[in-house]
């Protein structure tokens, strides 16, 4: 008996586990790369299920004779450790769990399904235009029909006497068949060798639904149990081969990251910053007018444009101005009013951030500095928007400023020691004033989204209180206190400075249980296209970031990475539930650069364990290399460059709109006593300076269109995916405004569409 179980689990259990790593593989790749039911996908998870036996039987080899070293309690706690971080792991660092088509494929039954349609009025047309199930489009290619006939994209009916639809496939959890008919009628289906049930249709499109019997290990919630269970194992072999040597490896992560606390910088620091700051603006100043502005870009160009031809600095576009419109507005007085020269202040300023990134990881070491500093520079998140004339190309300077004072000022706190002499000496008040520059600075600009730095103040004053020792009721009076000024900073944070209409409670479980998985970890974890890992191993920055995350809350021997571990979680933990706005990249920019930090921290660690436990540095170099290959994208770092079709920026998120075939329309056909009305056109009509209109309303122009009753003539411009909120007030149609008749002409058509209205003097 006990040899039947000793090769049950030596032998048989290698084989279940690598067939089910097979079926795994079959799913997670399916749909996705190859298709469902290809030949090559079943030998491809054929293939990866026998290299999985293969790989199953040296781990349970390893697995059993580590059991044997461990004692019980070392065992099952390892097991249940293991079962803690298989789920993050699994679903920080894969996307294909979020599809709707995940499923054993092979597993699935094969459902038959036949329709015909009732003998019906020889002038009612009925057409099939759409047929699915829960892996895409069906081919018409794959049913078999007689009293049809193919017209195009569609099957109509040919002979209502005499017609049947018959397919047989596999419909997954949910199928569809999309209709139009001219007239009412019926139809009969039979599915599965089931009776026949008769079914209504009405005029226009009609839609009806298929759903099939999907048996559980077939499932989606098979296929993710079983995926787990394969993760599983492999975290749990790692785990019994680093605990018995835990402490050594924790300790070389720990020293790692130590660094050397005396280190000055000198001209070899120098050069690296210089380098990498070269480096930095090269992968963003290529091809900078390749894409048109964004819509909020030409606000600050026009602002710029209006102080360049003289108008006054109180008169223009406020939000965000020191920042941003009076460094272009100083380029355009040098280089002439042009997108480019706007566009090449912003990548040069966002190259700037590398100083106070080297100067933070500096702290700990220069190799360190120097990947943190590579890891900027090519971050596709951080290169899309650093081309963009907008604030979020300025902030990461300011944003790793800030932390780098902070740091500065942490340090030197605790090495003196939390004294009132401390904080009155010059240098650490200077160093205190400089950090309050952005807090006075958002007090004047309510608008600017810089009051986010408000977190790492927050993050700031935690470490300070940390270093405190109090004790009975000090320490209740001094955490009310911060409670207090908590409460009061949020409060001026969502109310006062105007961001009440973002603040709110997120629950994403309800989104999540209806297949929504939109939520700011898209842009970090899964398979997001902002970061270097997009269509890559996610697994390796993701294990790197958690290490860091959990060394620096869990251990805080590091006040560096202490301080970046707090700030991302709070960062990422606050907008994961109280920001109500997550479908703009540029807002999570500052989790980026936390990000950024906490990766190449985890990596540097990691590969300082690694050259511990390496004998040879060739080895060393060679695993280094293929994480390099296996996790980096070097095409994704160089889309933002190449991407030249405007409309929708797959990185950034943002529209950029190509106006060219509107404005050729209205080149044509405007006077110059002619006004503009348009939220989006108008502002690049403003920008290019043509067509010459004799006023352009751009914000608040379409809420209010009484301005057409202040001119005898002039264009409304409306683009398509703004139209919505202005149907009521403005048809599609022929209206009057007062004494004017205002006319709907046309719809120009290009990468977007812009509806177009003239009016005149009705008396005319």
């Amino acid at each position: 008996m006990n040899r039947l179980k000793k090769i049950t689990i030596k032998y048989l259990s290698p084989l279940i586990l690598g067939g089910s790593f097979g079926l795994f593989a079959y799913s997670y790749i399916g749909n996705g790369y190859i298709l469902y039911g290809s030949k090559r996908l079943l030998v491809f998870s054929l293939l990866i299920g026998l290299l999985g036996s293969i790989a199953y039987y040296f781990i349970v080899r390893f697995i059993l004779k580590q059991r044997a070293f461990l004692g019980r309690k070392a065992f099952f706690k390892l097991i249940i450790l293991s079962s803690l971080i298989t789920p993050i792991l699994f679903f920080f660092s894969t996307i294909q769990w979020q599809r709707g088509d995940l499923f054993f494929y092979p597993l699935l039954p094969t459902s038959e399904f036949e329709i015909t349609v009732a003998p019906q009025n020889p002038e009612t047309d009925f057409s099939i235009t759409w047929f699915s199930n829960s892996f895409g489009d069906i081919s018409f290619e794959s049913v078999e029909y007689q009293g049809w006939k193919r017209d195009g994209d569609m099957l109509r009916l040919a002979n209502s006497a005499e017609n049947s639809l018959f397919w047989r496939g596999k419909v997954g959890e949910h199928g569809a068949l999309y209709f139009e008919a001219t007239g009412n009628g019926q139809f009969y289906v039979r599915s599965n060798f089931d009776s026949v049930v008769i079914h209504e249709y009405s005029a226009g499109t009609n839609k009806y639904e298929i759903f099939g019997d999907v048996p559980w290990l077939a499932s989606r919630a098979g296929v993710l149990v079983i995926g787990n269970i394969n993760f599983f194992f492999g975290v749990f072999a790692f785990l019994l081969f680093f605990w018995p040597q835990r402490r050594r490896w924790i300790s070389t992560f720990s020293q790692t990251l130590a660094g050397d606390r005396k280190h000055k910088i000198n001209k070899i620091d120098l050069v690296w910053i210089f380098t990498l700051f070269l480096f930095s603006l090269s992968l963003r100043i290529f091809n900078l007018d390749a894409l048109p502005p964004h819509i909020e870009e030409y606000r600050h160009l026009n602002a710029a444009k209006d102080i360049f031809n003289g108008v006054s600095w109180m008169d223009v576009y406020q939000r965000s101005f020191y920042v941003v419109t009076l460094p272009v507005y100083l380029f355009f007085a040098l280089f002439g009013v042009k997108l480019g020269v706007a566009r090449f202040v912003g990548v040069l300023f966002n190259s700037f951030a590398i100083i106070p990134l080297y100067l933070i990881t500096r702290k700990i070491d220069r190799r360190l500095a120097i990947v943190a500093s590579f890891l900027y520079a090519t971050s596709p998140y951080i290169i899309s928007l650093a081309r963009n004339v907008r604030e979020y190309a300025y902030y990461p300077f300011y944003f790793y400023l800030v932390a780098y004072i902070s740091i500065e000022y942490l340090e030197k706190l605790y090495k003196r020691g939390v004294t009132l002499k401390f904080f009155l000496e010059n240098k650490n008040l200077i160093l205190l004033f400089l950090l309050l520059i952005p807090l006075i600075y958002v007090s004047f600009d309510r608008r600017s989204t810089l009051k986010i730095l408000i977190i790492c103040y927050g993050i700031l004053a935690l470490f300070i209180l940390m270093k405190i020792r109090l004790n009975g009721k000090r320490a209740y009076f001094v955490f009310l206190v911060v409670f207090l000024v908590s409460l009061g900073a949020g409060f001026w944070f969502f109310v006062i400075q105007g961001n009440a209409k973002h603040g709110t409670f997120n629950n994403y479980l309800i989104p999540f249980s209806q297949g929504d998985f939109e939520t700011p970890l898209n842009y970090f974890f899964y398979n997001p296209p902002q970061q270097w890992y997009f269509n890559r191993l996610a697994l390796v920055p993701v294990t790197a970031l958690f290490c860091t995350v959990f060394y620096g809350v869990l251990v805080r021997k590091n006040v560096v990475v202490s301080y970046f571990a707090f700030l991302y979680m709070v960062s990422l933990t606050s907008f994961l539930l109280f920001f109500g706005y997550d479908s703009g990249t540029r807002f999570y920019l500052h989790i980026q650069l936390w990000h950024i930090i906490l990766i190449a921290m985890g990596g540097y660690g990691i590969m300082g364990v690694l050259s511990q436990n390496l004998n040879s540095k060739k080895i060393l170099w060679t695993v280094s290399i293929i994480l390099v290959l296996v996790t980096f994208n070097p095409s994704q770092v160089l889309l933002s460059q190449l991407h030249t079709r405007s409309g929708g920026m797959p990185i950034s998120r943002q529209s950029h709109y190509n106006f060219d075939i509107t404005q050729a329309y209205l080149l044509e056909r405007v006077s110059p006593d002619d006004v503009l009305i348009s939220y989006d056109y108008g502002r690049y009509a403003y920008f290019s300076g043509k067509p010459q209109f004799s006023a352009v309303y751009m914000d608040g122009g379409l809420e209010d269109l009484s301005k057409i009753s202040m001119h005898d003539t002039g264009w409304i411009v409306i683009n398509e995916k703004y139209y919505p909120n202005y149907s009521d007030v403005v048809p599609l149609g022929a209206f009057t405004m007062g004494d004017k008749e205002v006319f709907y002409l046309d719809e120009v058509v290009g990468d977007h569409v812009d509806h177009i209205w003239r009016w005149e003097n009705s008396t005319e």
